[in-house]
């Protein structure tokens, strides 16, 4: 999991940024955090498990204004990963949300 600068989690129009650079920081609403060490490697550990096997577009044509969601992984050598979808969801993707809504709740909390 060496080699990763950020997380970004786009959707409906709120985003959650995890910076991994020397201290790690996650950035939500208006709440800027520092990340300890444990919690960042829980998650990061946590989410490769999640989106191990997501493809890069869930996009449903048929849906008209359907939620539009992305999750970018952006890596210290300039690689970037993205998955993206329009009203449609990999059938893991509660659990992505409980893991976001689980980081942000432990670092707003302390």
């Amino acid at each position: 999991m060496k080699g990763i600068k950020s997380i970004i989690y786009e959707m409906n129009g709120q985003t959650l940024v995890i910076d991994l650079c020397e201290k790690s920081q996650m950035k939500y609403k208006n709440i800027s955090r520092i990340i300890r060490e444990e919690k960042d490697f829980e998650y990061l550990k946590n989410l490769f498990c999640i989106i191990d096997t997501w493809n890069e577009e869930y996009i449903d044509t048929k849906t008209i204004d359907g939620c539009y969601w992305k999750l970018s992984i952006l890596y210290s050598n300039g690689n970037k990963k993205e998955y993206r979808g329009k009203a449609s969801y990999p059938n893991n993707f509660e659990a992505f949300e409980r893991l976001n809504q689980k980081l942000i709740d432990e670092v707003q909390n302390g």
